[in-house]
């Protein structure tokens, strides 16, 4: 049929006639997929529904049927059924194989075919059906959600690369649903792959999702459309992330940090604490789960030097951020930071980094040749000093007697001093200026920016928790094992929380 345009230009009305099949084929195409997939139809043919009794009773009362040469009804179909399947396979075979080679990476030893049916009245090609074996062989319409999003999608991408030859778009709503962790990031690969169909020309998806696993699709950085509902309305925000550095926004959009974009907050932090946390916030609060109840994340960064990275990505998205830094992040980070903070002026700005810098370059202590130390003390074959410290500690794990200890301690102190060590509260008592840090601290701190006072995680913890073996997150991980039923946490591994509970309450009034 003919395809008619209207343009409306105040009161008057533009009509197009009769563009040609060259025209409307160069136009976008598209696919819709819904988030209900089912194919029900008045008429489908189940041992429950009437029709599909109906029709088995009719099947079984002829299928034993005898003709003149003693052939069944039964036996004549599956000949016929064998040819039909024959030819189909020669028919459909490219697209069988394309899409079979995608779909076994999610759907194990499943296999995709095509099958005519017997009626050569209509259009043969409307005749098609697809059937699915994954163990049990059926149309495609009785298997799953999961199974049927992936035929569909590899489907429309092979019509698009094979028939389509200009730009094409591909809208799917919850690609999520029925499919676990390893087959969504596998199907989020295949959109990746649409979206890169040909060199000439890019390919659009829209993904209306609630899953983390989806978001990193698109990684050219078009950005997102976030959509919120307040007590009000609800809100569609797209937030466009072109101007942020490539490889910056694929550190970020990693599966396990993308819930980020589904919260009202977001708290950002180095390591462990990403663990503790949320124990502290279930402590404070006597109620388990207390952040994922107000819908905040807690979301590891891997280092300060990534924090801002995250923060300015959350800033463009409008979603309220708070960050939980270690001391030496205050010396060693904040600039970065600062830069993209617009609510603190640029006197106090110009002044914390000032301060920053002053500290840092001025709490060194017992810092001599830095290059020769460490020749003395990484080269034991060459160094007296790196080889009586090697031979104490072997004599300490062998022996571990108390004058192995004093020796290996004697040693130490000899060769400690003559390392690079910082010493930045020392420094601060020294010259009267830790009030100073206080004040620019605070000044952070109204700004959702929270850096612990006493250090890093490591400098809250008892001599019972220092003793807990492992790494920093293990460490966590083994103490937060260590509750009783009754609490979230064991204190007994920490000297004080308060810092922590300080940082949480204001997040969670």
């Amino acid at each position: 049929k003919d395809l008619r345009l209207v343009y409306i230009d105040q009161k008057e009305w533009y009509v197009s006639w009769g563009l040609s099949k060259q025209i409307r084929d160069a136009f976008l195409t598209s696919a819709i997929i819904s988030s209900f997939r089912d194919t029900p139809s008045q008429l489908r043919i189940t041992n429950y529904s009437w029709y599909g009794r109906l029709l088995k009773k009719i099947w079984e009362d002829k299928r034993n049927s005898i003709d003149d040469i003693g052939v069944t009804i039964q036996e004549k179909l599956n000949e016929k059924f064998y040819e039909v399947q024959n030819i189909s396979n020669q028919i459909f075979s490219d697209v069988a194989s394309t899409i079979q080679e995608t779909i076994n990476i999610s759907f194990k030893d499943t296999n995709i075919s095509f099958q005519l049916t017997v009626d050569n009245k209509a259009d043969i090609h409307k005749n098609t059906q697809i059937y699915v074996d994954d163990g049990f062989k059926s149309h495609i319409g009785d298997k799953g959600s999961g199974i049927q999003s992936a035929i569909i999608i590899n489907l429309f991408s092979y019509y698009c690369y094979v028939f389509h030859k200009n730009t094409s778009l591909l809208i799917i709503e919850e690609p999520e649903l029925y499919l676990h962790p390893q087959a969504r990031r596998t199907l989020s690969e295949k959109l990746e792959d649409f979206i890169n169909l040909r060199n000439d020309k890019e390919n659009q998806v829209i993904l209306i999702t609630h899953s983390s696993e989806f978001i990193s699709a698109g990684k050219n950085g078009n950005g997102i459309t976030i959509v919120r509902k307040d007590d009000k309305a609800t809100n569609a925000n797209h937030y466009s992330f072109s101007d942020i550095d490539t490889k910056e926004l694929q550190t970020i959009l990693r599966n396990e940090n993308n819930e980020m974009f589904f919260a009202n907050k977001v708290i950002l932090v180095e390591g462990a604490e990403k663990y503790l946390v949320p124990a502290i916030a279930n402590h404070i609060t006597c109620r388990s789960g207390i952040l994922d109840e107000q819908n905040i994340s807690v979301i590891r960064t891997g280092g300060k030097g990534d924090i801002y990275k995250y923060f300015k990505i959350l800033h463009k998205c409008q979603i309220e951020c708070y960050i939980l830094a270690d001391r030496d992040f205050f010396f060693n980070g904040l600039s970065n930071l600062l830069q993209i903070m617009q609510e603190i002026s640029c006197e106090d700005k110009k002044n914390i980094l000032a301060f920053a810098k002053e500290v840092d370059s001025k709490a060194t202590r017992g810092y001599k040749d830095k290059k020769k130390i460490e020749e003395r003390t990484t080269k034991p074959e060459q160094s007296t000093d790196a080889k009586a410290l090697c031979d104490a500690l072997d004599e300490l794990d062998e022996y571990k007697s108390e004058e192995t200890i004093q020796k290996l301690l004697s040693i130490w102190h000899y060769v400690r001093p003559k390392i690079k060590k910082k010493d930045v509260v020392g420094y601060m008592a020294e010259t009267g200026s830790y009030s100073q840090f206080l004040e620019y601290r605070n000044i952070l701190w109204l700004n959702n920016v929270f850096i612990l006072e006493k250090g890093e995680l490591e400098d809250y913890y008892t001599a019972e928790g220092r003793q807990v073996s492992g790494g920093k997150e293990e460490k966590v991980i083994h103490i937060l094992r260590q509750v009783d039923p009754e609490n979230s946490i064991n204190l007994d591994y920490f000297i004080d929380l308060s810092e922590f509970q300080e940082f949480l309450q204001k997040i969670l009034q």
